[in-house]
């Protein structure tokens, strides 16, 4: 993937999101292979630790719709919690930050909403990161992030006040380090690459939307 132009690859991405997102059954299906291929291929060992944070929150979701006495609804807003999680690491550890900014600044996207996406893009493998410290750091204080599940309700809970400080300190450290630097979004901006269409980027581009379509027809088809 790594191979192909940044904006093919964003399609791709968009298209295996927007399966996950609203294709039923058949998109959460194709959605999960996909996420575990590509996590593998990216790094699953990387990937665990958050993938583990995240699962807490899922089966919590899950247990509220299904509380409500809407289970299946319920277990596939918590698949698609943890898939998205798994696709958002992946593309985030195997695209090039540059690469993906010249890719938005083609789509004629404004330079504020380009920055804000991306360095919120970045923050996704640094916050599992930290996200992962944090739970390593709780099974050395004895908190029970590993044993059942109402207890790693209630570990989740003790773990979200210092991630949230963790992550407000590192962007209060962006600004800083932002105007330092004089960042400012009225200034006239250079690109650095310019961006090749080729044949490979057209073909990963009709394959997308071919995937689309393709989650679309079965899942009208099933009962």
């Amino acid at each position: 993937m790594s191979a192909l132009d940044p904006r093919a690859q964003l399609a791709l991405f968009a298209a295996i999101l927007l399966g996950v997102l609203f294709g039923g059954m058949t998109g959460l299906v194709a959605g999960g292979a996909i996420a575990i291929i590509w996590t593998a291929r990216s790094g699953a060992s990387r990937a665990r630790a958050p993938l583990a944070a995240v699962l807490p929150l899922a089966l919590f979701v899950a247990l509220l719709d299904a509380f409500a006495g809407r289970t299946s609804e319920g277990i596939a807003a918590g698949l698609r919690l943890v898939e998205t999680t798994a696709l958002a690491l992946a593309f985030a550890r195997s695209v090039d930050a540059r690469a993906m900014t010249d890719a938005l600044r083609a789509l004629r996207l404004p330079h504020s909403f380009v920055f804000v996406l991306l360095a919120g893009a970045r923050f996704v493998p640094v916050t599992g990161a930290d996200l992962g410290e944090l739970v390593t750091a709780a099974r050395l204080r004895g908190i029970g992030v590993d044993a059942g599940p109402w207890r790693r309700l209630a570990a989740w809970r003790a773990l979200l006040v210092p991630l949230l400080v963790i992550t407000v300190r590192r962007g209060l450290q962006l600004g800083e380090a932002m105007e330092a630097r004089g960042f400012s979004t009225a200034s006239r901006r250079t690109v650095r690459t310019e961006l090749r269409w080729r044949v490979r980027d057209s073909v990963a581009g009709l394959a997308a939307l071919l995937y689309l379509a393709l989650i679309a027809l079965i899942g009208s088809r099933l009962p």
